[in-house]
């Protein structure tokens, strides 16, 4: 949910379900769908796009669908355990990448929690 709060504009949001069950494929299918419909007034819930393989393909695959279908020149993968602690994190990756001319990967730091 975390990714849905970011104060970045046209922010286009991959979901990539990579569930090796139907049921398991249709319970996030309905999640993503209440999500939408609970969130409406946020503005990325009008940018989300669901994408399930038919089965699971392991994460390297699931990565390699979101190159493939993203449209933004900057991708950020932000797995299903994790989280952004502030609504400024994709805009400061932006504008980090942006200030040092186009660079292919901005690493920032994580805290674990639980």
């Amino acid at each position: 949910m975390s990714i849905c709060t970011q104060d970045f504009p046209q922010l286009e949001i991959l979901i990539i379900d990579d569930n090796e069950t139907r049921a398991e494929q249709k319970s996030c299918s309905s999640f993503i769908k209440t999500l939408i419909k609970q969130n409406k007034a946020l503005e990325h819930a009008k940018h989300f796009k669901y994408i399930c393989h038919e089965g699971n393909r392991g994460l390297v695959e699931a990565r390699r669908t979101s190159f493939e279908c993203a449209e933004g020149s900057y991708l950020l993968m932000v797995d299903s355990d994790d989280t952004l602690s502030s609504s400024h994190a994709v805009s400061l990756l932006y504008c980090t990448a942006e200030a040092h001319g186009w660079p292919d990967i901005v690493e920032f730091g994580a805290t674990i929690t639980g």
